[in-house]
């Protein structure tokens, strides 16, 4: 049997009225009886993390940004880790979890989506004055939100938004509504570091040039 200590929807809330006990402490959050696997989350450098416990074994941890981030990695851990079939059940102790609950974004797109929700959040409470939880917006409140924006953008506008979405048979896009018009786009990459071509670079000219001499 599944019980949920939280649900995702309560993830922020959660964080911010057990923010110190999650500074010294793990919280449970999730456990299944029958598979005997736990849901864990701490605070760790700011960021909630989570860890999944199987026989009471470490067997998956995650980090996450609070708000829409956190919310899809707990469904994601609920998902892969709680929600198991009946023949699954059946299996007891025979068959340890496997960790597999990789992220199907890649870091940047992850990003992007970040930078959408932050903003999304701070426009929100600018419009409305207040925070959002006084209202009962909650972090899929925010996202259905966006998602509906950007609908309405494309079809009042013709105006396609980069924003990786997952769509409901389970696909990863970059863009929910129609395709950019550059064909060409192309996720960005990460800019590296790299040494200056020319490796005489400091050096003088000059190759006359030396120590002066001492005209005494």
């Amino acid at each position: 049997m599944v019980r949920l200590e939280v649900n995702p929807s309560e993830i922020t809330d959660f964080w911010r009225e057990k923010l110190e006990d999650l500074k010294q402490k793990w919280l449970l959050m999730a456990s299944n009886d029958a598979t005997h696997v736990e849901i864990f989350m701490t605070e760790e450098d700011g960021h909630p993390h989570f860890c999944v416990d199987y026989c009471e074994e470490t067997v998956h941890e995650e980090d996450a940004d609070l708000g829409m981030e956190a919310v899809y990695v707990y469904r994601e851990l609920l998902s892969t880790f709680m929600y198991v079939s009946d023949e699954d059940e059946g299996a007891g102790d025979q068959q340890p979890m496997e960790e597999d609950t990789k992220s199907p974004f890649s870091g940047i797109q992850m990003d992007r989506i970040r930078d959408i929700t932050c903003a999304a959040e701070d426009f929100l409470v600018v419009l409305l004055e207040d925070d959002l939880e006084n209202f009962g917006i909650e972090e899929s409140g925010v996202e259905d939100l966006v998602y509906r924006f950007e609908e309405m953008l494309f079809d009042e506008y013709g105006i396609t938004i980069y924003h990786p979405y997952i769509m409901e048979d389970g696909s990863v896009t970059d863009f929910p509504f129609g395709e950019p018009e550059d064909e060409s786009f192309s996720e960005p990459e990460d800019e590296s570091f790299s040494e200056p071509e020319d490796e005489s670079f400091g050096e003088p000219e000059d190759e006359s040039f030396g120590e002066p001499e001492d005209e005494s």
